[in-house]
């Protein structure tokens, strides 16, 4: 029994407060910023649930799965809410597409997810022009 209860509370001294939990979430950012720097260049962390439903369609995905390897995703098509019997089975799903027309799904729960607006043609000469103006 004295077993069972040591097991039991040292379960319970692993749950982190939530301040823990933001500083351990802010640290496995700024640790991928630093070992993705190239590949996450203009990608903003999407923080949370609110911040990923006010993600505009046709913006460029990137994603790094819960073993910290990077994966390139597409372009976002839609973010929506799994539709499962069982609320706490439901998950909010990325539908995305890359370049080859291949469509599929990430989930928000299952990925850390980083968002960078879509680019336009006419953004490389407007940010030229802001560019010549600033350096007047």
């Amino acid at each position: 029994m004295k077993d069972r209860l040591k097991e039991i509370n040292d379960i319970i001294d692993s749950i982190k407060s939530p301040k823990e939990y933001k500083q351990d979430i802010q640290k496995k950012m700024d640790d991928f910023y630093v070992l993705y720097k190239n590949e996450l260049e203009d990608y903003k962390h999407v923080k949370t649930i609110d911040d990923l439903y006010n993600l505009k369609s046709a913006g460029y995905i990137r994603y790094i799965n819960l073993d910290g390897k990077l994966r390139y995703g597409g372009i976002l098509l839609k973010v929506f809410k799994s539709e499962n019997e069982i609320e706490f089975y439901n998950k909010n799903l990325i539908l995305i597409q890359n370049t080859n027309n291949k469509k599929w799904t990430i989930s928000w729960e299952d990925n850390y997810i980083f968002y960078k607006k879509q680019t336009k043609k006419g953004d490389a000469m407007r940010n030229l022009f802001i560019s010549l103006i600033d350096n007047k």
